[in-house]
């Protein structure tokens, strides 16, 4: 039996599935995700084509069948929201690894 998901709200794959937090850990998310990366100078219509193309992907029929198979919510961005996300996701984990003196390698 499943007793909670790490993630800040209920996954649509596991809906009778409580977060962490309803089920009494305040403050634990954690989630993974993956995102696609480009050179920092490349032009700004390619990262738009790539971005375009990707939530294409994302949305189609036979690919997010699939990915609901494999348990994985996808979900398409947008390069600033991705970049956000990043800016976030290194804040957060910084100060983890600084209150934990993991040292920097």
């Amino acid at each position: 039996n499943l007793l909670a998901i790490t993630g800040d709200k209920r996954s649509p794959l596991l809906p009778g599935v409580p977060t962490a937090q309803e089920s009494g850990v305040k403050g634990f998310v954690a989630s993974s995700w993956n995102a696609l990366a480009a050179p920092s100078k490349t032009p700004a219509p390619v990262i738009a084509r790539l971005s375009q193309e990707i939530t294409t992907s994302v949305n189609h029929p036979e690919v997010a069948k699939k990915l609901r198979e494999l348990n994985v919510q996808a979900q398409a961005s947008t390069p600033e929201q991705t970049a956000r996300l990043l800016q976030s996701e290194i804040r957060r984990w910084g100060e983890v690894i600084t209150a934990a003196k993991i040292p920097k390698q």
